[in-house]
């Protein structure tokens, strides 16, 4: 299997930036809060934690036929993300 599959928890929103068709040695995965009250917790492929960074590269070796999730967690503190990024932002900000 050459595809790479990607989902998200509840909390958060997650993309595959690029082809993953395509023979570049790494995919680029991007996680964004979109609920109030939560945080990114991590990228995980087959139940493994592989990265906490929110915009993560990841080798192709350890994604190519995986499932890729974005997990997010509900925070305790209700000062911290008290607010939801928005996705079009999100993207103009990072790709300008």
């Amino acid at each position: 299997n050459t595809s790479t599959a990607i989902t998200s928890t509840i909390g958060g929103e997650a993309r595959i930036v690029g082809d993953t068709y395509s023979t570049a040695d790494t995919i680029t995965f991007i996680a964004d809060i979109s609920a109030k009250g939560y945080g990114f917790a991590g990228w995980y492929v087959d139940d493994i934690l592989v990265s906490t960074d929110a915009t993560a590269v990841l080798p192709r070796s350890i994604v190519l036929g995986k499932i890729v999730q974005a997990r997010f967690t509900q925070v305790n503190d209700s000062n911290q993300n008290d607010s939801t990024h928005n996705a079009g932002d999100f993207f103009d900000q990072t790709f300008q």
